[in-house]
């Protein structure tokens, strides 16, 4: 996740596609490892992403606006 770019204009977002096509500063990612079980919140406009699920469960997620 990139802290703040919900609040700054140094990021453009597109369609979720910064962090694919390599259009960010990698000095400012900020890189979350949790235990597993764990529950991370923010809001939707913070510039984020995740690695691959590589388990046989599915990933959750919850939308609130």
């Amino acid at each position: 996740m990139i802290p703040y770019s919900h609040r700054s204009t140094k990021y453009m977002r597109e369609s979720g596609r910064e962090m694919l096509d390599g259009n960010f500063n990698p000095e400012d990612v900020l890189k979350v490892g949790m235990p597993r079980g764990s529950v991370l919140l923010f809001t939707g406009g913070l510039i984020h992403g995740s690695g691959n699920n590589e388990t046989e469960l599915g990933r959750k997620s919850l939308l609130s606006s």
